[in-house]
């Protein structure tokens, strides 16, 4: 998650209208508190580079707002590239 952070913040700041978004698995919840850690750890890397943490489950929320985003940009004057709708 700390490479994926340092990452994006790279490319973000070379171009203008780019957003990140990690989709991650459950945090553990096997008592293991060093894994707990972790997860915080690397949910928070990715949150401080302005990365959107989004849980599994909530994937499909996420793309339908992603898919609007879209459409509202393209009917706004904006097109889409070819192969991208």
């Amino acid at each position: 998650a700390k490479v994926l952070a340092v990452d994006y913040e790279d490319a973000a700041s070379k171009t203008a209208d780019l957003e990140c978004a990690a989709i991650v698995g459950p945090a553990p919840s096997d008592g293991d508190p060093k894994g707990r850690e972790m997860y915080e750890q690397a949910a928070g890397h990715l949150k401080d580079r302005d990365c959107e943490v989004v849980p599994a489950g909530r994937m499909p929320e996420y793309v339908r707002g992603v898919a609007r985003r879209a459409e509202q940009a393209c009917g706004a004057g904006g097109r889409a590239r070819p192969g991208t709708r």
